[in-house]
């Protein structure tokens, strides 16, 4: 519909429609070589009837009520989409703070005592290959109990 609209209402149309009769009136003054006043008053009278006709009134009356209806379609899903935008906003600051959160956790649970201490040991020899081989007999033994 809207490019319906654009195409019978649209500016490249007329702009061509103009220049073409631009040249068509130069070639007519070249082939005459004077202005004939009452055939040009004539010419104006007849344009201006026909754009104030009933039928061109009612045809740009009914162009102007689709383009009012297609720019009320673009502004609801303008208005929607800015609607979506400011969700995603909000998602996304939501998400951005939790993951903020999560990595202070994260980073707290690496300095812990605990795992620092888990750290050193499995550096250790003895201790470190008995640490490692104790933490995957409690994987198997944490799979097979689910």
């Amino acid at each position: 519909m809207s490019r319906r609209i654009r195409e019978e209402a649209g500016l490249e149309a007329a702009l061509d429609e103009l220049t073409a009769l631009y040249y068509r009136v130069v070639e007519e003054f070249k082939i005459s070589g004077k202005i004939d006043r009452e055939a040009e008053e004539a010419a104006v009278a007849s344009y201006i009837r026909a754009w104030v006709s009933y039928g061109s009134l009612r045809q740009l009356q009914s162009r102007i009520h689709l383009l009012q209806v297609e720019n009320d379609r673009i502004r609801a899903e303008h208005e929607q989409k800015e609607s979506k935008i400011h969700q995603l906003q909000f998602e996304n600051t939501r998400i951005q703070t939790e993951n903020d959160h999560v990595q202070r956790l994260l980073e707290a649970v690496h300095n812990s005592a605990t795992i620092r201490l888990r750290n050193r040991l499995v550096t250790l020899p003895l201790i470190g290959s008995l640490a490692r081989k104790l933490a995957r007999r409690m994987v198997n033994y944490q799979q097979l109990m689910q």
